[in-house]
């Protein structure tokens, strides 16, 4: 799924009654100043926003980019199983961890 695809899902997701489940998500994955762009951009219908804050995302991380395409096809596919949402969550602590011992790596 390129990001073209990924802003058009998420558009048509958050229009609909599975939006705020995948706004709910998704937040968690931005800072706040990029979560209310997203939500304005949503609001506003411009999916050409939308692409350029998801490119500028893939760029910074693309990490971040699949959590959001794995977000999207859960929630698109209504597999939001806490065993599902548990495992996202661990995946994301488990990366962001590794991210932050990678640090102290040369202290030890």
């Amino acid at each position: 799924m390129d990001v073209m695809e990924l802003a058009q899902k998420i558009i048509s997701l958050l229009s609909s009654e599975k939006g705020e489940s995948l706004a709910s998500i998704i937040s968690n994955f931005l800072d706040d100043d990029t979560a209310q762009k997203l939500t304005s951009s949503v609001s506003d219908g411009d999916e050409n926003a939308i692409v350029e804050i998801l490119e500028k995302l893939a760029g910074e991380n693309s990490e971040l980019i699949e959590y959001i395409k794995t977000a999207v096809d859960m929630v698109e596919k209504e597999d939001l199983s806490i065993d599902n949402i548990s495992e996202m969550v661990q995946k994301i602590a488990g990366d962001k961890i590794k991210d932050l011992l990678g640090g102290f790596g040369k202290f030890f």
